[in-house]
């Protein structure tokens, strides 16, 4: 996460990977402000689970622990976007591999901001 020490009112906030839970999504907009923009990178499943094995076993992770962080998305995690998305706030890219893609799509969405 990114925050400037003094920003001004209507800067960008950039948040990565939070908030986890919708208890703390709800204290984020209590506490913050509403967010503007929800950007959820979306891949196919099998492909996340591939990418997971692969990093965990470069990291010395179990896969106990990659099912459990999977687990804890869908029920946890899930829920915020979801929560965001009746709102019209979330605004999903495809992620299939290619961080060029990937990269662009979220400084095009970035950019809409100002």
């Amino acid at each position: 996460a990114f925050l400037d020490s003094e920003p001004s009112e209507g800067s960008v906030i950039l948040l990565s990977s939070f908030p986890h839970t919708l208890d703390q999504a709800l204290k984020f907009t209590e506490d913050v402000g509403e967010p503007t923009l929800i950007l959820s990178l979306e891949g196919d499943v099998e492909q996340f689970e591939a990418m997971a094995a692969s990093g965990a076993e470069k990291e010395g992770i179990s896969e106990q622990v990659v099912k459990r962080r999977a687990l804890r998305f869908k029920e946890e995690t899930r829920p915020v976007i979801e929560h965001y998305r009746k709102f019209g706030k979330v605004h999903s890219i495809r992620d299939r591999g290619d961080m060029g893609s990937v990269l662009e799509a979220v400084k095009a969405q970035m950019a809409n901001l100002n």
